[in-house]
Order: C-alpha cells, then structure tokens, then sequence
C-alpha cells in the first residue's frame, strides 16, 4: 500500500484500547504491539488463563469489546466462558 493510499486507515493504536497477551510464549505479540504503536501502559503479558480474567475484570466498562485470539493449547476458548460467567454474576470490578 502507498503512504498515500494510508490516509483514513486505522492504525493499530487507534483500534486498540487495551492489549493483553497469555503466557510468555505470546510476549512476541506485546512486542510488536509496541513497533505497531500501541503504548506499553496499554499491552501486558499475564501469566495464564486465571490472570487474564482477572486483568480483564479490572479493566472491563460497559459497552466495552474483547476480541479473544484463542489458543487451543493453553484453552483460552474457556477465558470466554469465563469471562462470561463473571460479568453475568456481576464479577466486574
């Protein structure tokens, strides 16, 4: 793509609020969160599955959006499940 046909694309940044990464193996995609331009205050990496729903409940509003990338090696599908179960029960924080 030409920096001029770049004019009114969103860029990584703009698109992205908050950034969080599951388990060392995944620290590549903070990193390039960073090179994409998304600040280090807005991308983490956590530990595992638990940590991540806890990072989510922290920082979850209303209205918000989560996109999960899910691996099936480590069973992120269940962050969603979980993460569910959470907000129905009123777990936010």
């Amino acid at each position: 793509m030409l920096a001029a046909d770049m004019e009114g694309v969103l860029q990584p940044a703009q698109l992205v609020d908050r950034l969080v990464v599951v388990g060392d193996g995944a620290a590549g995609i903070d990193r390039g969160a960073g090179k994409a331009g998304i600040p280090p205050e807005r991308s983490e990496v956590v530990a595992d599955r638990r940590a991540a729903l806890d990072r989510l409940l922290e920082v979850l509003r209303p209205g918000d959006v989560v996109l999960v990338k899910a691996s099936r090696g480590i069973a992120l599908e269940l962050l969603v499940e979980d993460l569910r179960a959470a907000l129905e029960s009123g777990g936010a924080r």
